[in-house]
């Protein structure tokens, strides 16, 4: 026997079958560009469209893992609530099945072409769109490529009988769902991991009495992504991670107390099918399918219930705000989905957007009411806006380098012009409001009552200019996009008519409008300063 040939080949068919699995997973994703994200984003109105959701968006990416992650991530941004996503989890449990179904058909003979045919595709110039079809074809052709050397790895080993003896051993129900369990938690993909089952099968190392424990554990496996990607998440994300192992667990839970039963129905499921070999093969695909449609069944008509029951045992906690500077929505894990990396940065320039908006709140209060106890928390801001300045625009850089679509580059670029031009904004609060203000605070004068006006009315108006600025950036319409171009232009008037009464005042001799112009000139230039920026991101948002 030997050893080092079968462990190399086993070992490297297992690496092009994931690297498979990835790459048409990516490329797929690529093609279908921002479609995954607004499918999961609008088509979760009711728990039936949810459930097609799931089905329909695993369908294309073949990741019950990835889909888990994504509803955590996206949950984690409050673009979607725990609710919405119930149903998404069930649909990804039958969507992952497709991938057990096609290795099933044993089309691993036509592996290189697929190959060659995906390699042809990328290599030769055409549109981005017909690349990424070519990656995906590429990737389906080293699934099967992989496949095919664990298969010839495996050979020698259905009439070595001390391996046979170990093998054995799994007909214990217990030992084969932990088997499962542990492999597909290590390798990241319960559908590599059903790959291998159903290979190990159809080379007579395997029965099926021994295959369907080591599914049912693997779809509990497959859930540690998800558990893992909610565990520096918030609340609601960590709903959806115990959502997911809570469905799988039932399932799981209640095939073992009928397990006989179990195989009888996969076995009538695949009496169609002529041969031992493709039979085996069949019946293990019919039983990874029919596990997640009976979990449906079981878990759907209390669909209401069940998510109240996770939300009552995982309550909100009122947990007091110890402000640390860290990230709240951005996830590393999902630079593989670039749609929904950039959904999670954005979400995150929003948040810096809120910090920005704070900081010049602040630091004009002193202005208006000559109070000031506001450094400390501007300065501590302006540490904040840095460091999601720097971070922001290391991740947006992170997904551009993904073989992402042009519009999502484009996008990745939009939104690090924005987090520059938010953190030029909070420099001028932080370098030229904040130290005015506290030297105002100290002086005996005060602003004209008509020049105080004409300031504070411009600061409103600048203010309500940014906030509906940072809605735009959230939902971009049209029409408001107009609307702020317009906005713009009667500032900038506005602006020059406060400096032409400004300066009829001086004329006038009034005597707190000549010892205040200063100060009075400059707050006016600062906030202007600021609509130019406001104005540049809403340039950019319209390019």
């Amino acid at each position: 026997m030997d050893w080092m040939k079968i462990i190399i080949m086993t070992i490297g068919g297992l690496a092009i079958f994931l690297y498979g699995m990835e790459l048409m997973s990516k490329d797929l994703s690529n093609a279908a560009g921002s479609k995954i994200k607004d499918i999961l984003n609008k088509f979760t109105k009711n728990r039936f469209y949810s459930f097609l959701t799931g089905v329909v968006t695993t369908t294309i990416i073949q990741s019950s893992s990835a889909v888990s992650v994504m509803a955590v991530s996206l949950v984690e941004a409050k673009l979607l609530q725990f609710a919405q996503t119930f149903g998404i989890l069930l649909g990804a449990g039958i969507g992952t099945t497709v991938t057990a179904h096609i290795i099933a058909f044993k089309i691993t003979d036509y592996s290189l072409l697929f190959i060659a045919a995906g390699f042809a595709m990328k290599a030769i110039p055409a549109k981005q769109s017909v690349k990424f079809i070519g990656g995906a074809l590429l990737g389906f052709g080293l699934l099967f490529f992989g496949l095919q050397l664990m298969s010839e790895a495996m050979y020698p080993l259905r009439t070595y009988q001390p391996f046979l003896n170990i093998i054995g051993q799994l007909n214990n129900p217990v030992l084969g769902i932990f088997v499962g369990i542990v492999f597909t938690a290590i390798i990241q993909s319960s559908s590599a991991f059903i790959g291998i089952v159903i290979v190990m099968a159809s080379q007579g190392i395997i029965n099926l009495e021994i295959a369907i424990p080591l599914l049912l554990g693997s779809n509990i496996g497959t859930t540690t992504t998800a558990i893992i990607a909610s565990l520096q998440s918030g609340i609601e994300a960590k709903r959806v991670a115990v959502a997911f192992l809570s469905i799988k667990l039932i399932g799981v839970i209640l095939i073992c107390w009928w397990l006989a039963t179990y195989e009888n129905l996969v076995y009538s499921f695949t009496s169609y099918v002529a041969s031992d070999q493709a039979s085996i093969m069949r019946q293990i695909a019919n039983a990874h399918t029919l596990f997640n449609v009976f979990a449906t069944i079981i878990i759907f008509p209390f669909y209401n219930k069940f998510t109240e029951i996770i939300i009552k045992m995982m309550p909100d906690k009122n947990v007091k705000s110890t402000k640390s500077i860290e990230l709240q929505h951005i996830k590393k894990i999902m630079l593989k989905q670039p749609d929904i990396a950039l959904a999670l940065a954005k979400q995150e320039t929003s948040e810096m957007g809120k910090v920005v908006y704070s900081m010049i709140e602040s630091s004009f209060i002193p202005f208006l009411n000559k109070k000031s106890q506001i450094s400390n928390t501007i300065a501590e801001n302006e540490k904040y806006v840095d460091f999601y300045q720097e971070e922001i625009s290391s991740y947006v850089t992170q997904i551009s380098r993904q073989d992402a679509s042009e519009d999502i580059i484009k996008d990745s670029f939009k939104v690090m012009y924005i987090v520059s031009e938010l953190e030029e904004i909070a420099d001028i609060s932080y370098n030229v409001l904040m130290p005015k203000s506290m030297i105002w605070v100290t002086k005996e004068v005060d602003f004209s009552e008509s020049g105080k006006k004409e300031i504070e009315d411009f600061y409103k108006n600048i203010m309500n200019y940014f906030s509906q600025t940072l809605e735009l950036f959230n939902a971009f319409n049209s029409k408001s996009a107009k609307k702020l171009k317009r906005e713009n232009k009667n500032l900038r008037k506005l602006a020059v008519e406060i400096k032409y009464n400004h300066f009829m005042r001086l004329s006038g001799n009034i005597e707190e409008s000549i010892r205040t112009s200063e100060n009075h000139m400059e707050i006016v230039a600062a906030l202007k300063t600021i609509q130019s920026h406001i104005a540049n991101i809403i340039r950019i948002l319209n390019d």
